[in-house]
């Protein structure tokens, strides 16, 4: 919505066919609003609106079908992912996160009822501090610099109407520790404290998260083959959970 104000980012074309859709179906009297689906006919006509939830948004789709004498077709675009990998430099580290609002319901609506996803990549020289200094041995630690944890762990938070991110060093607490378990093996242990941007600049919400991870390495090549983490405990107005994963295991399916 915010791109069809008169400031936002839209043509003025497509605002124009925009305001057209909203104010024909306000003078037919149906139920317009900012969070709403329209459903309009080949020539545009706005018939019905969605919005109401799953089960009664399908079932208003069902009845404009039945109407207009739609017959099933192929799909107009290919089924694909939404939030495909990012290109990256040779060498770079993407991490793929998924951050959603517990407990889970199906067919939820609201904020909470989709995850949110993010990509973060890390460049070579920014991901090998995971791994240990050469000729450490298991037990020894070491904590990631603060501004690559920042960048990680900023996006510990579930969906919301982001309008902007806190700042740069406001931060109450950002940390990542590093132990070294076995020659081939570092675990993660994540902490996190900071205000999150909920709907407006005037609402914020605390946010405050504990996660482990795991990076698989392999010591002569110095190459991350694996790296995982996830939240045991995150708040934020309420319970969520994050799950970050390498590219490569979001690729194969792998947990």
């Amino acid at each position: 919505m915010d791109d069809y104000d008169p400031k936002g980012a839209a043509s003025p074309e497509e605002k124009a066919a925009f305001q057209k859709i909203y104010s024909t179906a306000a003078n037919k009297g149906l139920n317009v609003g900012s969070v709403r689906a329209y459903v309009c006919g080949p020539d545009g006509d706005p018939l019905v609106i969605a919005g109401g939830g799953v089960a009664k948004d399908l079932e208003i789709l069902k009845e404009v079908a039945k109407k207009l004498g739609t017959k099933e077709g192929k799909p107009v675009v290919a089924l694909r992912s939404q939030f495909a990998p990012p290109k990256t430099e040779p060498g770079a580290l993407a991490l793929h996160l998924t951050a959603r609002n517990l407990p889970i319901t199906e067919g939820g609506e609201g904020w909470g009822a989709l995850p949110g996803e993010d990509w973060i990549v890390y460049s070579k020289k920014e991901w090998t501090s995971f791994l240990p200094p050469a000729g450490a041995s298991p037990g020894a630690a070491w904590q990631i610099d603060r501004e690559i944890a920042t960048k990680l762990l900023s996006h510990f938070y579930p969906a919301v109407e982001e309008y902007g991110f806190i700042k740069k060093g406001e931060y109450e607490r950002v940390a990542i520790q590093c132990t070294l378990i076995s020659k081939d093996r570092v675990r993660l242990d994540a902490s996190l404290k900071m205000k999150e941007c909920f709907y407006s600049d005037k609402v914020w919400i605390a946010v405050e998260a504990t996660a482990v991870g795991v990076v698989e390495f392999d010591p002569a090549k110095r190459t991350v083959k694996r790296f995982v983490m996830a939240t045991e405990k995150a708040t934020c107005g309420g319970p969520f959970a994050v799950v970050v994963r390498s590219a490569d295991l979001l690729k194969r399916g792998d947990n």
